[in-house]
């Protein structure tokens, strides 16, 4: 987060209240200062009173719209998504028919073709997945 950067990177800087502040928009040719700017902690809010994007307005100032958050902090771990325990269930009782399908087809003697094996193998993935992440 760029706070120093975007405030001495405009001009007629007020502060206005606590981790606030007022300034010229460098968007549009701006004579009294519409520009909002507030310290949120863990982000820096703006706000042109006469409709200039933030897009903008950050470009204006040479940094971009990521410098207005924090920086993300990078790890070589993998993000742990969690699901719903509905969802799961939903999604294995879809794999589950298709299983099911696979083996009436394997019972009548009819065999499996290239593409729904390769679809059996991904419903096992996903047992397995489901599997692993309920730490079985």
């Amino acid at each position: 987060m760029k706070l120093d950067q975007l405030l001495s990177s405009l001009t007629v800087v007020k502060k206005t209240g606590q981790d606030r502040w007022k300034a010229r928009c460098p968007s549009h040719e701006d004579t009294t200062p519409s520009l909002n700017i507030r310290d949120a902690g863990d982000r820096v809010l703006i706000h042109c009173f006469t409709g200039c994007s933030v897009h903008n307005i950050v470009a204006a100032v040479g940094m971009e719209l990521s410098d207005l958050f924090p920086e993300v902090q990078k790890t070589n771990s993998p993000l742990k998504q969690r699901f719903m325990p509905q969802d799961v269930i939903q999604c294995l009782s879809g794999e589950t028919l298709f299983m099911v399908m696979c083996s009436d087809s394997l019972a009548k003697g009819e065999g499996l073709d290239e593409v729904d094996q390769k679809r059996l193998r991904v419903c096992h993935r996903r047992f397995a997945n489901a599997a692993k992440a309920a730490g079985l």
